[in-house]
């Protein structure tokens, strides 16, 4: 069992992204082409996890998908139809509870029933954002319910999941100013240590100065 670096596409962004795709695609030569993958998802936050599945699904290796965190959506009135989400997703997709022993029996008899590796050369074709967003949507309509949330993280993608294009970390930021919740953006460090903890610092007293009970929007600060 490999456990990989954690990613949201196969279009790597930092090193540790490039070291998860670089094994996923055969690429290097100290690690075998995996028999298997085991994609932990987000229950909570299904429309972020589905992406990535999305996309490692394309390659064409067996894999399952483990929704983790089913009790706490559960507690957050978010139901998953995870039958018809199997169906969509054409692999096999188990409930998991990662701090229990909930699942993990049918994860490994899912394992043990996926089709053998074909060996061969991966022959992934990266689609468009748009597309991923359509059959996503798509997807989300048909096996997602879920009550009215204030979590502010869900609050958030749900702005950003509308605007496919641009850059998300800036899309995310002005999901957050919409919402009115405030923004500290701290630039790449290419400063001595201790100017950079005193951006921080700075940048703590200005939260500080925040009336917690203002209603309008606020403003973005960056350091």
């Amino acid at each position: 069992v490999l456990d990989l670096p954690g990613t949201y596409s196969l279009n790597p962004a930092t090193p540790d992204e490039q070291i998860t795709c670089d094994i996923l695609f055969g690429r290097r030569d100290d690690e075998a082409l995996p028999d298997a993958i085991v994609c932990g998802a987000d229950a909570t936050n299904l429309r972020r996890s589905l992406r990535i599945a999305l996309e490692l699904r394309d390659l064409g290796l067996p894999m399952v998908l483990a929704l983790n965190l089913m009790d706490v959506a559960t507690k957050r009135q978010i139901r998953i139809d995870t039958k018809k989400l199997q169906s969509l997703l054409a692999i096999p997709v188990v409930e998991t509870v990662a701090v229990k022993q909930g699942g993990v029996s049918q994860l490994l008899q899912s394992l043990e029933n996926t089709p053998p590796l074909q060996k061969g050369a991966i022959t992934y074709s990266a689609r468009s954002a748009q597309d991923l967003q359509i059959e996503l949507n798509s997807i989300l309509a048909e096996c997602l319910e879920q009550g009215s949330s204030n979590h502010t993280s869900e609050r958030i993608d749900a702005i950003v999941s509308k605007n496919s294009g641009g850059s998300a970390t800036y899309a995310k930021i002005e999901a957050a100013r919409r919402l009115g919740i405030p923004v500290v953006m701290i630039a790449r460090p290419d400063k001595p240590r201790g100017a950079i903890l005193a951006d921080v610092a700075a940048a703590l007293r200005w939260l500080e100065t925040l009336d917690a009970a203002h209603d309008g929007p606020r403003s973005a600060r960056g350091v």
